[in-house]
C-alpha cells in the first residue's frame, strides 16, 4: 500500500510528465488540503485553475482550502466565481456562511 507522500509524489512527478492535465494537479492539491498544508493545495489548485478556469468544482476547492487556512477574502473571491458559473451551488454555498461555525468541504 502506497503512503500519502508516496501519493504525492507520483502526482508531482506526473505534473512534469503532464503540466497540460488539470487532474495531475488536483489529486496532490486535495491531499495537501487534508494533510493542513494549505499552501502547497492552493498552489496546486491555482494550478489546475489555469488549464480549467471554467471549472466551477475547482473553484469551490480552492475556496475551501482558502477558508481553511484563514484566507477568507480570498475564499469569498472564489465562492464568487462559483456562484456566478453554477447556480446549483448558490444554496449550498451560501448555506455555510449562514452557520455558526461552518465547517468548509471539498465537493
Amino acid at each position: 500500500m502506497l503512503t500519502f507522500h508516496q501519493v504525492v509524489r507520483l502526482f508531482n512527478e506526473a505534473s512534469q510528465i503532464s503540466p497540460e492535465d488539470a487532474d495531475v494537479h488536483i489529486v496532490p492539491g486535495v491531499l495537501y488540503n487534508l494533510s493542513r498544508e494549505y499552501d502547497k493545495a492552493i498552489a496546486s489548485f491555482k494550478t489546475a485553475l489555469q488549464l480549467k478556469p471554467q471549472d466551477y468544482s475547482l473553484w469551490n476547492k480552492l475556496g475551501a482550502t482558502q477558508a481553511n487556512s484563514i484566507q477568507s477574502a480570498d475564499a469569498i473571491l472564489a465562492y464568487q466565481k462559483v456562484i456566478s458559473s453554477n447556480t446549483y451551488l448558490n444554496f449550498q454555498l451560501w448555506s455555510f456562511f449562514l452557520v455558526d461555525n461552518p465547517v468548509y468541504i471539498l465537493v
